[in-house]
């Protein structure tokens, strides 16, 4: 029987006032159940937590979208992961007795084609950062912080377990050396991920970087401080970001972004811009399904001596055997190492 309207009105609140304090309002989620008639499909442009803005699915009308509230009773596959997050597709209603009709309730989340998540700290086990994006981009600075291939490579495998094509782009190249930086990073090469080396403040690079963007939906992600919000704000042509300098007493970028949101490129395409990232938790893989995210090990994990081996401690490991001579590069190896550990004990390793 379908369930009356009146089931899924909602607490009515809007973005300016997400902010203040008040009593959460709990969500129970069902599998499957009948939603109503007069719902319509749509995608999350901008996800604020408790507010999540919503443009009717098929469009490209960033300008009249719908600012929802999920449903005290959210139909969603989701158990223990971020309820509603950008880019998801979703079933909602629209307000009718609010006068602007810009207002409506969130009453089912679809599938989630592709995804990017981590180990969260909150209340839930798994933040998905972002939903139904193609492609990710990986966003480090050369200098100013330095790039951290520990959490590179953590993303690579995050990325990986979503179903993303993935891209690493070093912004701030003009602090470094191009030679040290290609031979720095040229075991990524090997394996296929695209780095592109740009310097958004010099505007180097930055027309490559367009072509590589055009006509498809790109997520951006990385630490604060490595510009991320220079590069937005040259993509779209405008300054939409607010800038700010890394912070001299740890080196680690301030955070400009504070929640996850999709922007419209005037050359085709669209990006979704997030947060400043500083840790990295990998879920939803077992610690023996790891290694089937590194690349590099494909050619030597099926010829280990001792199956299944986790490729850590065993004797004659032919992947131990493939880093000491040289065929398979240490550092990966050890984010290996780093990322099987943290698995399970996420509390003691951060990158």
């Amino acid at each position: 029987m379908m369930r009356d309207i009146e089931d899924y009105k909602y607490y009515k609140t809007r973005h300016d006032s997400v902010k203040a304090k008040s009593v959460k309002k709990k969500t129970r989620l069902i599998r499957t159940e009948e939603i109503p008639e007069n719902s319509k499909k749509g995608r999350v442009i901008i996800s604020t937590g408790r507010i999540h803005s919503v443009i009717p699915f098929g469009t490209n009308d960033f300008e009249n979208y719908i600012d929802c509230e999920i449903a005290g009773i959210l139909i969603s596959e989701f158990d223990n992961k971020t309820i509603v997050t950008v880019g998801d597709i979703v079933y909602y209603i629209v307000d009718e007795s609010e006068e602007e009709h810009r207002k409506g309730t969130i009453l089912k989340v679809d599938h989630r084609e592709t995804w990017i998540s981590r180990k969260s700290t909150g209340i839930v086990d798994e933040h998905v950062i972002a939903s139904n994006v193609e492609n990710l981009m990986i966003v480090m600075s050369a200098a100013e912080p330095f790039y951290n291939k520990r959490l590179i490579d953590r993303i690579i495998v995050s990325g990986l377990i979503g179903n993303m094509n993935i891209c690493i782009c070093i912004n701030k190249s003009e602090l470094m050396e191009t030679k040290f930086l290609k031979k720095d990073l040229k075991i990524y090469l090997e394996n296929n991920y695209q780095v592109e080396l740009i310097s958004a403040i010099e505007n180097k690079g930055i027309a490559k970087f367009k072509k590589l963007l055009k006509d498809k939906t790109t997520l951006l992600i990385g630490p604060s401080g490595v510009g991320k919000s220079t590069i937005v704000n040259k993509l779209v042509g405008k300054e939409l970001q607010k800038i700010q300098e890394v912070s001299d007493k740890t080196y680690k970028g301030k955070h400009t972004t504070s929640f996850g949101r999709i922007l419209k490129l005037p050359f085709g395409g669209e990006i979704v811009d997030t947060p400043g990232i500083r840790e990295f938790g990998i879920i939803g893989i077992e610690k023996e399904e790891l290694t089937l995210y590194f690349k590099d090990f494909e050619e030597y994990y099926d010829n280990c001596k001792f199956m299944p081996c986790s490729h850590t401690h065993e004797p004659e490991c032919a992947i131990a055997k493939a880093v000491e001579e040289g065929k398979i590069d240490s550092e990966r190896y050890q984010s290996y190492l780093n990322i099987y550990n943290s698995i399970e004990e996420y509390e003691e390793d951060k990158y």
